[in-house]
């Protein structure tokens, strides 16, 4: 067994601790209106797979699965003793990628999304070409209102069966949610407007409301993000980037707000390898470069800094900040007459400051 499957499984287990001390007789309905949850195809899809992936998934097969097959109503207690049963299948090495399947499927009926999910996508780390476990893996998804990542799975089961109704219409209901902008942008909105007057409290509570309605939205995340990160709530506001992440991988402004968070706490490696990831994805997001020059200047890696600083300095040719920094690193890499130039060039322009003339008092006597 894998050690993903050890840190799955033990989830699973503190779960089902848990669930076992409540009331076992409450029955489920497993009519499903919203979404298209495929327990027939999954049992046909693991019928299907067997033989190719025998070596993979132990020679000896149980498929019988009666909890799932079960008409209309399931009760509680069925679905609980059934992952019981798989638990001690998967710790004993036996039918893991099937084992996981049906807990997964078990997990969704109680309604559990997170963690089926999560048991299905160690099913698909086993048996990728099973269109069911990706359709279901979706269902979970759009569960939890994670729009992207449920079109993302439908997709992938329309890829590997092209006919499969049930995916075809779950990834035209995620679009359709995933595209109910209206109200989405109208709470963002005025979320922007509060954030830019310091309301954190009532920025945030806007910002909910547009996670309420529409799932979990990377930029929605990011924003709440840097709402805890402008109120102090470092781990809070971790939480979201890192989230909005997973949503979507190529989201730059999560990395972006996630080095910039990385930096206040101090740590430079991770600040700059975020920051950079969030340049390289979207290289409008300047403040990235002169963060990076920031972080390289703290190194003591002048030349990079130069580079980067000269590199915003481009697209904002008032910043006096970033040309004084530029001055800066001429100065330390020993080039006092381009320093000078630097600082010159900032008096010219009418600054005045104390640090300033301290800089040119210095480049004088060099």
């Amino acid at each position: 067994m894998q050690q993903k499957d050890k840190n799955i499984l033990s989830s699973v287990k503190n779960w089902l601790e848990n669930e076992f001390s409540r009331e076992e007789k409450e029955e489920i309905d497993l009519s499903l209106h919203d979404i298209k949850y495929d327990v027939e195809n999954f049992i046909e899809g693991i019928r299907f797979h067997t033989e190719r992936f025998r070596d993979e998934i132990g020679k000896t097969m149980d498929t019988s699965l009666e909890a799932l097959q079960k008409n209309q109503f399931i009760s509680r207690g069925e679905f609980l003793r059934e992952i019981k049963k798989r638990v001690s299948s998967i710790e004993k090495d036996k039918e893991i990628p099937i084992a996981f399947s049906i807990i997964g499927n078990c997990l969704f009926f109680l309604e559990a999304y997170d963690l089926a999910g999560k048991c299905f996508e160690r099913s698909i780390a086993y048996l990728p070409l099973v269109a069911a476990f990706h359709n279901n893996l979706g269902c979970c998804y759009f569960k939890q209102k994670r729009w992207l990542k449920a079109k993302r799975a439908f997709r992938k089961a329309l890829d590997l069966q092209p006919d499969y109704k049930e995916a075809e219409k779950n990834l035209h209901d995620a679009a359709r949610e995933h595209s109910n902008q209206r109200r989405i942008i109208s709470w963002m909105s005025r979320g922007n407007r509060y954030f830019l007057e310091n309301a954190w409290e009532k920025a945030e509570a806007c910002y909910e409301k547009a996670l309420e309605i529409g799932g979990q939205m990377p930029e929605t995340l990011v924003n709440l993000g840097n709402v805890h990160f402008r109120k102090g709530g470092d781990a809070k506001a971790e939480e979201f980037f890192v989230q909005a992440i997973q949503e979507s991988p190529d989201y730059a402004a999560a990395y972006s707000s996630l080095g910039k968070l990385r930096l206040r706490q101090g740590h430079l490696k991770e600040a700059f390898v975020n920051l950079q990831k969030a340049f390289e994805l979207d290289p409008t997001l300047h403040d990235s470069l002169a963060l990076l020059g920031d972080i390289s200047f703290k190194w003591g890696n002048y030349p990079q800094a130069l580079e980067l600083y000269e590199a915003y300095l481009r697209q904002h040719p008032d910043s006096s900040t970033t040309l004084m920094l530029i001055g800066d690193c001429y100065l330390k890499m020993g080039k006092t007459e381009a320093a000078r130039l630097a600082y010159e060039t900032l008096k010219k322009r009418g600054m005045e400051s104390e640090a300033l003339e301290k800089r040119l008092d210095l480049v004088k006597s060099a």
